[in-house]
């Protein structure tokens, strides 16, 4: 806390009035990351065909959490930790919620003839498993690992489709 206030060019006391803990405020910013991405699929949504959405989706949402590895961590922290205040859990199922939301509108506007909210959170998953399991691979450069994820989410994406 002492190292972000001063970050942010305040107090360590007066990061305290806004922020009563850490988790608290992890969760704030988690949840300004998850509003990029919302924001991010709209605009992949207005730009692209429908029979390309799913791809460009997950292209940028690996992209996206990949290049602000905070998130990846925030969003990792939460869902493996499973200790916050009752407050927190709400927030970030809210959270949960508005992703997988517009996950399950790309698939009810045809990629699937199957549930389309058990298809969102199905490549909700695969994603996040291959972020999880590919990001600090030993031995690849960075570049290497992240084209190696992208080819993944391709695949993914294409047996979703």
């Amino acid at each position: 806390m002492r190292d972000i206030a001063a970050e942010a060019g305040i107090s360590h006391a007066t990061i305290y009035r806004y922020f009563p803990d850490q988790q608290t405020l992890f969760m704030e910013a988690f949840l300004r990351g998850v509003e990029e991405i919302l924001a991010r699929i709209d605009v992949i949504a207005a730009n692209n065909p429908p029979g390309n959405l799913l791809e460009a989706v997950v292209a940028d949402f690996i992209d996206f959490l990949t290049q602000k590895d905070h998130y990846f961590r925030m969003m990792t922290h939460f869902m493996l930790d499973g200790e916050l205040a009752p407050d927190l859990v709400e927030k970030l199922n809210n959270a949960a919620r508005a992703l997988l939301n517009r996950l399950e509108t790309i698939f009810a506007a045809g990629h699937t003839t199957e549930n389309p909210r058990a298809m969102a959170r199905a490549l909700f998953a695969a994603v996040n498993g291959v972020l999880i399991s590919f990001r600090n691979y030993p031995g690849r450069d960075r570049q290497a690992v992240f084209d190696h994820m992208q080819l993944l989410g391709k695949l993914i994406a294409r047996r979703f489709s």
